[in-house]
């Protein structure tokens, strides 16, 4: 596929599989690193903060995104472009969180996770109560993601307020608790927390904005990170996970037939490959799907996929990237879901 507006390529259809006592694979992660890697030419990735599949995206989804259900999460919707720089659109967004004080919205959060090039951010969306912006940021320092191969890098503080006046986001803390950089914690590390931070903010808001974190005393160092110029969100090829499945949410109940596969990604022209693996780890289901893009950075995918031919059971589908520059085995993202 080429990358100025060619062709894409076509999805195949997923092929089922029976089960193979005397060949039994260790997993999906290890099928589709083969099925991803295998003949696919090395391709590097170009860095690009223009997000749109991302962040212009991230509350785009109703609060359905937040639980447990197949139908959930209408995620590749698109929402208004951002406002950045807007004044009255600063001003619209604080009489509305006055007025979403009790609320309860879905707030896309990003959480840290690891992939084979080391620790990236991965989104999820979660439900908040109250104000989107500040809830969601709270989530992120001491809430709990739905899918246990995330973390977040925080376990306290308390946020007190979030400010938009048009050319800063401020993110203002109760106290100093999160000042500091934790024994054991690398800059790096530090350096990612601060952008979990940005990211989610900046997700909530919808503003491409530098963002400044201070506590109450004004102090504006974060995990040992100072933020008082503010803080831009980074580079996508080196700070978000190279694939990110949106639906179906962890712990999914399937009421149907389809399964609603949906989620960013950068891969290598634009193909996703995909598994569905039953509880015994055996493949049952694969294929791929193609993204809107690929190259400059992460782009949607979605695809239904007919699940009629399984039996009730907890199964795992799993995608993953498949290829690029410096990565030694293909970025992975896996959802457990139920039928039945």
């Amino acid at each position: 596929m080429s990358t100025d507006g060619g062709t894409p390529m076509t999805s195949s259809d997923e092929s089922p599989r029976g089960h193979r006592p005397d060949e039994r694979p260790r997993g999906v992660r290890r099928g589709l690193a083969v099925l991803a890697l295998g003949g696919l030419a090395v391709s590097g990735f170009a860095a690009c903060v223009d997000d749109s599949s991302t962040t212009a995206t991230d509350t785009a989804t109703t609060a359905a995104a937040a639980t447990t259900s197949a139908d959930a999460a209408t995620s590749g919707s698109a929402s208004a472009t951002p406002t950045t720089g807007s004044t009255t659109a600063a001003a619209e967004a604080s009489k509305a969180s006055d007025s979403a004080a009790g609320e309860t919205s879905a707030a896309a959060v990003y959480w840290v996770g690891s992939t084979p090039q080391g620790d990236r951010l991965y989104r999820e969306f979660e439900s908040v109560t109250g104000e989107p912006a500040a809830a969601a940021v709270q989530e992120l320092l001491t809430g709990t993601p739905a899918d246990p191969d995330y973390r977040s890098p925080f376990d306290a503080g308390t946020v007190s307020g979030v400010s938009d006046d048009g050319s800063t986001i401020t993110v203002t803390l109760a106290d100093d608790a999160l000042s500091a950089r934790p024994s054991g914690t690398s800059a790096k590390a530090a350096r990612l927390a601060v952008q979990a931070v940005v990211y989610t903010v900046q997700g909530a808001l919808q503003e491409r904005l530098p963002v400044v974190v201070q506590d109450g005393s004004g102090a504006t160092t974060l995990y040992g990170v100072d933020t008082a110029g503010g803080v831009s969100e980074g580079a996508q090829a080196s700070t978000l996970a190279l694939v990110n499945l949106t639906t179906p949410s962890e712990g999914a109940t399937l009421s149907g037939t389809t399964l609603s596969l949906t989620g960013v990604a950068n891969a290598y022209e634009a193909t996703v490959p995909w598994a569905i693996t039953d509880a015994d780890g055996d493949t049952v289901l694969d294929g791929f799907v193609t993204a809107d893009g690929w190259g400059d950075k992460l782009y949607p995918f979605s695809k239904d996929l007919d699940v009629s031919s399984l039996p009730a059971g907890t199964y795992t589908v799993e995608v993953a990237s498949n290829g690029g520059e410096g990565e030694t085995a293909p970025t992975t993202d896996t959802r457990t879901f139920t039928i039945g």
